[in-house]
């Protein structure tokens, strides 16, 4: 898989709350398996030759070989109203202000807690990277905003969001940002690959 000036993000930065306050990303899952959950996605996003980048907020980690670990603390003091973390939000921008220095147009988005997780998710994308933003909405009419497509033209609308204390990605979708969203039915990926493990109940 090949693009021009475009990468991928990790998303890794959550406090695992209603997991009881451990780090998802390094849960093995399923049991028997040998990798972690951002070993398994970090090899996947490794394969497509883009360069990739780490977001960590609340843990801190170890980027795999050739990675950018993005810290959310190096971008977001000051911006938010609050002295917290923004969620996926707060991920997704320092990703892309770290991609903006490195000189790329924008970064595909993967969450760690996604074990279904493939490259098909990606590659079904290309076509579309005229977009600002690209989102797939599953058979239950969700838009998976995680997974998803960001162009650094978003930041202003992000740090909008941001500033006045919205941190829902959904908001982006209202602030006339070119977006499409793109159906897995029409594309032929199953809702195993957007599953999120969130609960004790999903691991």
């Amino acid at each position: 898989m090949a693009t021009e000036k475009n990468g991928c993000a990790l998303l890794a930065g959550g406090e695992g709350k209603r997991l009881g306050g451990v780090n998802k990303a390094q849960l093995l899952v399923p049991k028997e398996c040998a990798e972690t959950l951002l070993a398994r996605t970090a090899r996947i996003l490794s394969g497509t030759g883009l360069p990739c980048y780490l977001s960590v907020a609340a843990y801190e980690m170890d980027a795999p070989e050739g990675w950018a670990v993005v810290d959310d603390r190096d971008y977001l003091p000051g911006l938010l109203p609050d002295s917290g973390f923004a969620g996926p939000m707060g991920g997704i921008y320092s990703c892309l202000r770290k991609a903006q220095e490195d000189g790329l147009d924008g970064l595909f988005f993967v969450p760690c807690d996604a074990p279904g997780f493939e490259a098909d998710v990606i590659g079904k994308m290309l076509p579309y990277l005229q977009s600002d933003i690209m989102v797939w909405q599953t058979p239950d009419g969700r838009d998976q905003m995680t997974f998803a497509y960001y162009a650094v033209r978003c930041l202003p609308a992000i740090e909008k969001q941001l500033a006045a204390g919205r941190y829902r990605l959904r908001g982006l979708l209202e602030e006339g940002i070119r977006f499409v969203r793109l159906l897995t039915t029409e594309e032929g990926l199953p809702e195993e690959r957007f599953r999120n493990l969130n609960t004790l109940e999903d691991l």
